[in-house]
């Protein structure tokens, strides 16, 4: 049997990724401000909460959370998941050209945004 603090760990990590995915920024802010550690959980596909949080929330978010100084110690904007993107893939993936630069300032060094 699972022990009671590991499902509810499971949990968290769950309502943050579906807090995500219906763009429920409340929620998502939230959950963080709880436990900042959330941002850099994994799926199944080793996306981060961070990688989808790029491509589906409202850039002021995206931002926010970057300089968040809680957030801002444990975020890792440069985890990639399963296939080598990183948040800035999935962002430019998605046409999110303002979250791709946000990103570019932030993130790897070795990243172009003028890349094709």
């Amino acid at each position: 049997m699972i022990p009671l603090h590991i499902r509810y760990m499971l949990w968290i990590i769950l309502k943050i990724f579906e807090a995500v995915e219906s763009q429920d920024v409340k929620e998502y802010k939230r959950l963080l401000d709880e436990d900042p550690t959330l941002i850099n959980q994994r799926n199944e596909h080793e996306q981060t909460v961070f990688w989808h949080a790029c491509v589906r929330l409202p850039y002021e978010t995206i931002e926010q959370t970057i300089v968040d100084e809680k957030i801002s110690r444990v975020l890792d904007v440069d985890l990639c998941d399963r296939w080598g993107r990183f948040p800035h893939d999935a962002a430019e993936a998605y046409e999110r050209e303002d979250v791709v630069k946000l990103l570019y300032k932030v993130g790897r060094k070795d990243f172009d945004p003028g890349e094709p």
